[in-house]
């Protein structure tokens, strides 16, 4: 029973350990999309102004 007991309980904490990991990822890959876009529109902007 205790082993039952300790064995979900550590697969309850990969579980959540991967659900952190893939939001930091996912949040990770979402400001690199906006810093790509952000430089891209200010490259934009600076070849209009020279």
């Amino acid at each position: 029973m205790l082993l039952k007991c300790k064995h979900e309980k550590s697969v309850h904490n990969n579980s959540w350990y991967n659900i952190t990991r893939f939001v930091k990822l996912d949040m990770l890959h979402q400001y690199l999309q906006l810093n790509i876009a952000h430089n891209y529109i200010n490259n934009l902007t600076l070849h209009r102004m020279t």
